[in-house]
């Protein structure tokens, strides 16, 4: 399933990241629209956190 309309990558602080997030809340619609938002630790291990929509994937992040 296609996913991705646009992506952003970068190295952020956790009060900015809270800030993003408030904002981004703001201007979506919920009903539709998605947000996705991956803390990656390591290559083996990630945290994955949605705002919105979360739509049905299949196969591998990568």
């Amino acid at each position: 399933m296609w996913v991705q309309n646009s992506v952003f990558e970068g190295e952020i602080s956790e009060g900015k990241l809270v800030k993003c997030k408030f904002e981004l809340e703001k201007v979506i619609d919920k009903e539709v629209d998605s947000i996705y938002f991956y803390s990656l630790e390591n290559r083996l291990n990630y945290r994955k956190t949605v705002i919105g929509v979360e739509k049905e994937m299949t196969g591998n992040v990568l």
